[in-house]
C-alpha cells in the first residue's frame, strides 16, 4: 500500500517526477508509474493502487483537464477526502475540483516554495504520519539506548522495578518450600469438624443419570421440530433472496457501452461513484443470457450535487442487438438514502435475457458529464 496515488496525464511524466522525488525524500511511498507488468489488467492494478493509497494527488495541465482517466481518478479520491490538487500550469481545473484548494506549484509563481510547503502539510495531515520506511531510518540504536536508560529513571520506570524484583521473590520463596527448603506447613490435609459431627458423604452422579426437575420440558424433545423449522425458515430465505443481476458474479456480462466507466459503475462490489458523459449508454447481459425476471433498480446517489444523475432509462429484451422496450424511466433523487447505500424503483415485473441501461441526463442539464454511481438489478434467485 503507497502512502500516495499520483494521478496525471502521461505527457507530463517529466514534470511530474520532479514532484515525486520530493514526495519520496520527505519518506512517503509514491505510486505513480503506470508501466503495467505483462499479463495484468491495466484498469484493475490502477484501481487497486488508487483504492489503497492513503492520499490521491492530481496534477493539472492543460493535458490533464481533459483527461477522462485523470478526471475519474480525482473525482474517486475526492469522495473519500484524500484529494490534494496541484497546478502545474495556468489552467482551469474542472468544474467540480474548482473550489478545492490548489498548490500552485507553477515554475513562473515566485512563491512555488511556499506552495510546495503547503502541500506537505496537507499531505501529512491525510496520511496521518511519516511512513515507517523513514520513521525506521531516524530511529538509531543511539536513541534506542537513551530512551530504555531515561525510562527506568522514571517514577513509572521505578514502579515496574521493583515490581517486578517483588515477583521474582516470591517465585525464589515458593520454589525453595516446594524442594523442603524452608519449613513444612502445619496445617493438616483433614477439614476440622464440629464434634459429633460426621462428614457429608459427597455422591456423585454421572451426567446420564443427572434428571432435569420436575416440570421442567426436556430439550431433546424439541430438538427434532426445531431443526425441522429452522431448515424450512432457511429454504424460505433462499426462495426470496434478492440478488444483484448486474453482478458478473451472477452470470453477468456488459456486452457493449458507451464508455469504460459503465464497468466501474456496474461491477463495484461496494458502491462508487464515476464522472461519465451524458447521452451514453450499457447494454448488459442477464445470467449467461438465459431469461431472467427483474422488478427492481437500486441507483446509489453519494452526496448531493447538481452534477448528479438525474433520469435514468431501462430497457429490456431477448437478443443482444433488440429491438429494446422500455421498462421505466427514472428520475434518481438527488440526496443520499441514510437508510439504505441505494435508492430502489419497483417496476412491473419482466423477463428478459438483455438489459439496457441509458443516462438521459443530470442534475445540472447543461453538463455534458456528471456523477453517476453504482447501480443494481434485483430479482428473484
Amino acid at each position: 500500500m503507497a502512502d500516495i496515488f499520483v494521478s496525471y496525464a502521461s505527457s507530463d511524466r517529466e514534470r511530474v517526477a520532479g514532484l515525486v522525488r520530493r514526495l519520496e525524500q520527505l519518506g512517503f511511498t509514491v505510486w505513480w508509474d503506470r508501466d503495467i507488468a505483462h499479463g495484468q489488467n491495466y484498469h484493475r492494478v490502477i484501481e487497486q493502487a488508487l483504492d489503497e493509497a492513503k492520499c490521491a494527488i492530481v496534477v493539472w495541465s492543460a493535458q490533464s483537464v481533459n483527461s477522462e482517466w485523470v478526471v475519474n481518478e480525482a473525482s474517486s479520491a475526492r469522495k473519500r477526502n484524500a484529494l490534494v490538487p496541484v497546478l502545474l500550469e495556468a489552467v482551469e481545473a474542472p468544474l467540480e475540483f474548482r473550489h478545492l484548494q490548489t498548490a500552485d506549484l507553477r515554475e513562473e509563481n515566485p512563491n512555488a516554495e511556499r506552495e510546495y510547503e503547503k502541500l506537505k502539510r496537507s499531505v501529512r495531515q491525510i496520511v496521518g504520519s511519516a511512513s515507517p520506511r523513514a520513521v525506521a531510518g531516524a530511529f538509531t540504536q543511539e536513541t534506542a539506548n537513551v530512551k530504555a536508560k531515561s525510562f527506568w529513571q522514571t517514577p513509572i520506570g521505578w514502579a515496574i522495578g521493583a515490581g517486578v524484583l517483588l515477583l521474582g521473590l516470591a517465585a525464589l520463596l515458593a520454589a525453595l518450600k516446594q524442594i523442603g527448603w524452608l519449613g513444612q506447613s502445619q496445617t493438616s490435609d483433614k477439614v476440622s469438624m464440629p464434634p459429633g459431627t460426621a462428614p457429608a458423604e459427597v455422591q456423585s452422579v454421572p451426567p446420564a443419570a443427572a434428571q432435569s426437575p420436575a416440570g421442567a420440558a426436556d430439550p431433546a424433545a424439541d430438538a427434532e421440530p426445531t431443526s425441522a423449522a429452522s431448515g424450512a425458515s432457511a429454504a424460505k430465505a433462499a426462495v426470496n433472496e434478492r440478488v444483484n443481476l448486474l453482478d458478473p458474479e451472477q452470470g453477468a456480462q456488459i456486452v457493449a457501452a458507451g464508455e469504460e466507466g459503465w464497468r466501474r459503475i456496474l461491477e463495484a462490489k461496494q458502491p462508487v461513484c464515476v464522472i461519465i458523459s451524458g447521452q451514453t449508454f450499457a447494454v448488459v447481459a442477464l445470467r449467461n443470457e438465459q431469461p431472467t425476471r427483474i422488478d427492481t433498480l437500486a441507483v446509489h446517489v453519494d452526496a448531493q450535487s447538481s452534477y448528479n444523475l438525474k433520469t435514468l432509462v431501462l430497457f429490456a429484451a431477448d437478443a443482444e442487438r433488440g429491438p429494446f422496450k422500455q421498462i421505466g424511466e427514472f428520475e434518481i433523487p438527488n440526496y443520499k438514502n441514510m437508510r439504505s447505500p441505494f435508492h430502489e424503483f419497483k417496476f412491473e415485473a419482466t423477463t428478459a435475457r438483455f438489459v439496457k441501461l441509458h443516462i438521459a441526463n443530470f442534475v445540472h442539464g447543461d453538463a455534458p458529464n456528471g456523477n453517476v454511481c453504482t447501480m443494481r438489478l434485483l430479482g428473484v434467485n
